[in-house]
């Protein structure tokens, strides 16, 4: 079974942005950062002794969303503005461009119109999903990216999916 499509910038910042909200070590440095935003607002509010204390709540609370909010949307927009200054940075022939991917019993062939790339299904780490890419991992921070948009149907998508599962928990196992 194989898939023909073309990656654009928009899919690395969607796996970027995949990747980083489900990275074990990006939500650490995630959560801390909500962390911060009540913190700051505390210790703003502990810094106004001479107000009353409903002033002093008021003001911590008031941080600490407006900071739990700037936080959110600072993450979201750093990754998307890290990924495609990365992206920038040269000319990615090989990845934004056209790419064939096919699945057979050995592993994932990938077919670009600079390269070609053979990864067994031991080496492939773990195939996950959302509602509009599969990644198919081929190391802790890289993967595939397969728009959905790609695939004929849903259906199209689940098949290649299940495929794609199957052969890796056989030669996984």
């Amino acid at each position: 079974m194989q898939i023909e499509f073309e990656n654009e910038l928009n899919d690395l910042v969607a796996f970027n942005r995949y990747h980083f909200r489900n990275s074990r070590s990006m939500q650490f440095w995630y959560r801390i950062g909500f962390i911060l935003g009540p913190v700051f607002g505390i210790t703003y509010a502990l810094l106004l002794y001479r107000w009353s204390l409903p002033a002093r709540i008021a003001v911590a609370l008031g941080v600490s969303i407006v900071g739990a909010a700037m936080n959110w949307t600072y993450y979201r927009w750093w990754v998307a503005y890290s990924a495609r200054k990365l992206a920038g940075e040269g000319e990615n022939k090989g990845v934004l461009c056209d790419h064939v991917i096919a699945i057979t019993e050995e592993g994932l062939r990938e077919t670009t119109q600079v390269s070609e790339s053979r990864s067994t299904w031991t080496g492939i780490e773990r195939i996950v999903e959302n509602e509009e890419y599969v990644f198919i991992y081929i190391s802790a921070c890289q993967a595939h990216v397969i728009p959905k948009r790609a695939f004929a149907s849903e259906k199209d998508s689940k098949e290649f999916i299940e495929q794609a599962r199957l052969f890796r928990s056989s030669r996984t196992a």
